[in-house]
């Protein structure tokens, strides 16, 4: 984050879409291993790696889900992007590069859960897809409206920039040239 700027709103992907991978590894990690800990507890040094493999995966799991976010800012939009432990990037997109936000939702079970995409579409013509997000519609709409807000803050300031320039150059002019009335 850069001096000044300051988190208005966070956008998480929704907590279902992490249930199927969690689900995945509760079974075939933990609870096999559990499973054959019970049949042969002789291996059980072996069982209880393989358990904590499974608490490894699913902390990493939670991890992404919580840190995968897009992070609104007073400056600009802050895409997060955690892939692992080790591997993580951030993409900043300025409101000034954002020409439109839209949503979708595709199937039965997004619908119910109200969860699914949210495309910024950028002036350079790249998307940027952030997934299985909670209440879409309503984050493209909160999107939109922070991305009016600060597109008008940033042209009012470089409205007031631009009057200071000119007053400056007046005042110069003035200063060097005194005021001149001509008569066409």
């Amino acid at each position: 984050m850069e001096e000044g700027e300051e988190i208005f709103y966070v956008v998480h992907h929704h907590i279902i879409t992490i249930f199927k991978p969690i689900t995945k590894i509760l079974v075939l990690y933990i609870g096999l291993s559990m499973f054959f800990w019970y049949l042969v507890p002789k291996l059980s040094f072996i069982w209880i790696i393989i358990w904590l493999i499974g608490f490894f995966k699913t902390f990493s799991i939670l991890l992404a889900w919580y840190f995968n976010a897009l992070l609104v800012t007073n400056l600009n939009l802050i895409d997060v992007e955690w892939n692992g432990l080790f591997n993580r990037a951030a993409n900043r997109i300025e409101y000034s590069q954002v020409e439109s936000f839209s949503y979708n939702i595709i199937g039965v079970f997004n619908t119910i859960f109200n969860f699914g995409d949210i495309t910024i579409d950028k002036s350079s013509g790249n998307q940027v897809i952030i997934r299985g997000a909670f209440k879409p519609k309503q984050k493209s709409q909160l999107l939109t409206k922070i991305q009016d807000e600060m597109v008008n803050t940033q042209l009012k300031r470089d409205h007031e920039g631009l009057k200071g320039v000119l007053t400056n150059l007046l005042r110069q002019h003035i200063h060097d040239h005194g005021i001149v009335i001509s008569d066409d």
